[in-house]
């Protein structure tokens, strides 16, 4: 759903992942957040215009560290590698990383070379976020220093004719400089993006591939009163109509007076065939004498999945389940784990500056 273009950011579990999707959205181009062990002819299956790396807590000497498969590198893909992201870049061609010495969190000011694809103008210093325990001293063959700063003197490094190229620092936060200008030269110079995706273009392709999956079936929406499977049930409509079904398991635990709002939102406004189920007494069974979060959130999604089945099941045989979840839940599902950082790799190698 991108119009033929997409660029797929490999997680190295940076809490600020979903942030460089978000400044890639804005300006125009389809991102999709993947997991970092993605092997290479997966990513080349799914032809991407562009891959980025994210930052990470970890260090690349750490046991268990976050590692792609190698042979990305060579897919002839256009490819910025983010703070770890740059950091494995260089040791994984051939390049030379160290521990910093000291670890460095908080602003610097960078010199980049004016003639790099990323850095236009003239290499005066500039603002930029760092955060990361270990560094870059010799980038790989056929690569060039691109910038540095005073404790840093390989702080971005590029090697245009494979169309590589790798920052210690952080480009989307706002408390880098010229950062999304640096994200938009990666994406339009180097991976030749169009910038012509739009969240209206998401919904009429979104809509149109629903079609194209459905065809003249029935459809069922698990409905939980939550934005996630209204959206979809929403998209769903637009794409199939009254042969969407809307299954609202009412658990009892929304505020007072939100069950008989999306019940109305859905019937009225919508026009859904909406069946409601008022199922609050069996979650308050399922969760009297839990305490733990965690106990009760098992406990919620069991007794969910088994009273949406057994009603399912009475409504007879349809094909297709619509089933919404936010973003983020893909990715806390599939992501990249981040295992506690060694003494040589700070608390947030990855990045993790204040809120932009």
């Amino acid at each position: 759903m991108h119009g033929g273009q997409v660029v797929l950011i490999l997680d190295f579990g940076s809490q600020y992942t979903r942030l460089i999707a978000r400044r890639v959205r804005e300006l125009g181009v389809y991102c999709e957040v993947v997991p970092h062990d993605r092997p290479a002819g997966e990513i080349h299956a799914r032809a991407p215009i562009g891959l980025i790396l994210s930052g990470g807590p970890q260090s690349v000497f750490a046991d268990g560290a976050p590692l792609p498969d190698p042979a990305i590198a060579g897919l002839g893909i256009p490819i910025l590698g983010i703070c770890y992201g740059m950091q494995w870049m260089a040791h994984a061609l051939g390049g030379t990383v160290v521990p910093s010495g000291r670890r460095e969190y908080g602003p610097a000011l960078f010199s980049g070379n004016p003639e790099s694809a990323l850095f236009h103008g003239p290499p005066d210093p500039r603002p930029i976020w760092m955060s990361h325990g270990d560094r870059v001293e010799v980038p790989p063959a056929g690569f060039r220093v691109s910038g540095s700063t005073e404790s840093v003197p390989v702080a971005a490094m590029e090697d245009p004719e494979r169309g590589l190229y790798a920052l210690q620092f952080h480009p989307e936060v706002t408390h880098t400089a010229d950062g999304r200008e640096i994200l938009r030269r990666f994406l339009f110079d180097s991976c030749g993006a169009r910038g012509d995706w739009t969240m209206a273009s998401f919904v009429e392709e979104a809509v149109a591939e629903v079609r194209r999956a459905v065809g003249g079936e029935r459809v069922l929406c698990a409905i939980s009163g939550g934005v996630d499977s209204s959206v979809a049930a929403l998209l769903v409509h637009r794409a199939v109509g009254d042969r969407l079904t809307g299954l609202f398991i009412d658990h009892g635990l929304l505020r007072k007076g939100e069950a008989e709002a999306v019940t109305s939102r859905l019937r009225e406004g919508l026009r859904l065939d909406l069946k409601t189920v008022d199922a609050a007494e069996e979650f308050f069974q399922a969760l009297r004498g839990l305490t733990d979060p965690e106990e009760k959130r098992k406990a919620v999604g069991r007794t969910f999945v088994e009273i949406f089945e057994r009603e399912a099941q009475a409504l007879g045989m349809v094909p297709f389940l619509v089933q919404g979840t936010i973003y983020p839940d893909r990715i806390e599902s599939g992501g990249a784990a981040a295992p506690p950082p060694r003494h040589n790799s700070p608390p947030h190698q990855g990045g993790q500056p204040p809120p932009p």
